[in-house]
């Protein structure tokens, strides 16, 4: 059915000639005239070869002159911006403060209050998820049950250890595991936490980042992605931060920091490169220790944890995650090596990353399907399956919505404007029927790959 309706809908926008193009540059203009229609324009073209004509009668209006749309047949051919319109007024929808996420509001369509909406974007967001919350009004999604699990679950780890708090988010592709992980994020934010999120973790690993062997630790450190850590930790936490005491003097470099230096002195050295993954380290062990604020560590796209990357030792062996600073740092929380006092450990699989697949070795240790499934004549890390097999709890989500979650998913798009036709029961059911209710595939069923 999906394919059917992605047919009819090629055909209704060539019947239309209407061209929307979606492009990050805003545009609009009109097409060359080909040919005049007549009664159409008040001044046809004279009877001359096509080239002179369209030569002569010019697309782009010129000061002083009040041309218009040119006209092929009976229909004007424009090309405009497709977000060029004015936005939806979305004040009505209910904002995602702590107080509004229970049970009774599964299925609600949400905007996120616009601070923790900034603190998000000095994280960063996921990639597709970036283009989306940012387009045709304010940043909105859709309250889920698994939304409301999650934050009971960071509710009960506030005040115990994250060695017991140690979840991951899975599910099919599309089924909406990232923003189930923003949403997540979001609540910790708004409600006192200390929060360090990471949205894409597989950039550790694409060897798209400086790194050095450090001979002590026998491993390499990666400290662009440390400094940009401690950056990102700084930005969102700074007040939090600075009532924070290190309890232990210590020494970083040629820096000394006494036992009642101000955590937030400490992370600010993180700006030196020199010493950014020691004092990532520093910092973590301090959060550790701490009783003020539950902390929340999140990551997304975690799988690029479990497997080899593509950074290349000197003698141009493969390297395996966990000889790299960044991903052993996050693998020792992860796998419950260190743990903090008060806080969880969140993270979340991603099948979108065409060069960083989920390794077979954590889809079985986990029990999830699998193309790739475990047998005694394939090679494995013993290292990895030691990780995929550290008690990480699972955190599942269904292919597809139940139906009242689907409707506030449509809600949200036809508020936007993103459907391809006027909003209906018809056009909800046949993409929720299409879809089986897995909000990817709605979304590309309501807007005819719109985002795809």
């Amino acid at each position: 059915m999906l394919h059917t309706m992605t047919s009819i809908s090629s055909y209704s926008v060539l019947r239309n000639v209407a061209l929307t193009a979606t492009s990050s540059r805003s545009f609009s203009f009109f097409a060359p005239t080909l040919a005049g229609g007549k009664g159409l324009v008040k001044k046809s073209l004279p009877k001359v070869g096509l080239k002179k004509a369209a030569k002569k009668s010019k697309s782009f209006t010129r000061k002083g002159e009040g041309r218009g749309a040119t006209f092929i047949g009976k229909k004007a051919f424009n090309l405009r911006y497709a977000l060029a319109s004015e936005l939806p007024d979305m004040g009505d929808f209910m904002r995602l403060h702590p107080e509004n996420y229970i049970a009774n509001n599964v299925g609600r369509a949400t905007t996120f209050p616009r601070s923790a909406y900034q603190q998000l974007q000095a994280f960063g967001l996921p990639r597709k998820l970036d283009k989306e919350l940012a387009t045709s009004g304010a940043p909105a999604s859709v309250i889920r049950q698994q939304t409301i699990d999650l934050v009971q679950a960071m509710n009960s780890a506030k005040a115990g250890s994250s060695k017991d708090a140690r979840y991951m988010i899975t599910g099919e592709k599309g089924s909406g595991k990232s923003m189930l992980l923003i949403q997540t994020v979001a609540y910790c934010l708004e409600s006192g936490w200390i929060v360090l999120y990471d949205p894409r973790a597989a950039t550790w690993i694409d060897s798209s980042a400086p790194y050095t062997y450090h001979a002590p630790s026998k491993t390499f450190h990666q400290p662009t992605i440390a400094s940009n850590l401690l950056a990102n930790l700084l930005t969102v936490n700074a007040q939090k931060l600075a009532q924070i005491r290190i309890e232990k003097a210590m020494s970083l470099g040629e820096q000394q920091f006494g036992s009642d230096t101000r955590l937030i002195d400490l992370v600010r050295l993180g700006s030196n490169e020199k010493l950014a993954v020691d004092v990532l380290a520093s910092v973590l062990d301090v959060l550790s220790t701490q009783t003020q604020f539950p902390v929340l560590f999140a990551l997304d796209e975690v799988h690029a944890l479990f497997q080899q990357t593509t950074y290349r030792a000197p003698d141009y062996s493969p390297i395996e995650s966990y000889s790299l600073s960044a991903p052993l740092l996050a693998l020792d929380y992860l796998t419950g090596r260190k743990s903090l006092s008060h806080g969880a450990i969140l993270s979340a699989l991603s099948y979108s990353i065409p060069d960083v697949h989920v390794p077979p070795i954590l889809l079985a240790a986990l029990d999830l399907p699998s193309s790739q499934p475990i047998t005694p004549y394939m090679r494995y890390d013993p290292h990895h399956l030691a990780h995929a097999s550290s008690g990480i709890k699972k955190v599942e989500v269904p292919f597809g919505m139940n139906s009242g979650e689907a409707a506030g998913l449509f809600e949200i798009w036809a508020r936007k404007g993103w459907a391809s036709t006027r909003p209906s029961d018809e056009l909800f059911m046949s993409a929720f029927v299409a879809a089986a209710g897995n909000p990817k595939e709605m979304g590309r069923a309501l807007t005819y790959n719109f985002w795809a």
